[in-house]
């Protein structure tokens, strides 16, 4: 069975040890500046060889936040224009709502997908 994408198996039981590693993963993306890819690709790189979910969510993490920082940048390059300074908020309440959602979803072991998010690491 597919979920958007993703390979779930009904057989697929995720651990409260996968959950919460992969809910910190997410979490991770609350670091800034800078650390919203830096600390979830490090959690990730150390265990997504130990676990399909953690592989999934850390992928999941690592394209959105990948995505928030390029929709960052190029909010602060409109900001010469008044778009740009409706753009940065906008920006930033995205982050944040999505990077909450997505660490709740996790926390309940449920398998999340960011919306509006460039799909530039693929599963292999």
């Amino acid at each position: 069975m597919k979920f958007n994408g993703m390979n779930i198996h009904s057989s697929d039981v995720v651990s409260d040890r996968e959950r919460i590693y992969a809910t910190c993963i997410h979490l991770a993306g609350l670091c800034i500046p800078l650390g919203n890819f830096l600390l979830p690709l490090i959690l990730w790189t150390i265990k997504r060889g130990e676990s399909h979910y953690i592989d999934q969510q850390g992928r999941e993490v690592m394209n959105f936040q990948l995505t928030i920082t390029f929709y960052a940048i190029f909010a602060m390059i409109l900001m010469v224009t008044p778009v740009g300074w409706i753009f940065v908020p906008v920006v930033l309440l995205l982050h944040l709502v999505g990077t909450i959602t997505g660490t709740l979803k996790t926390w309940r072991g449920r398998v999340f997908r960011y919306p509006v998010t460039f799909r530039v690491i693929r599963s292999a």
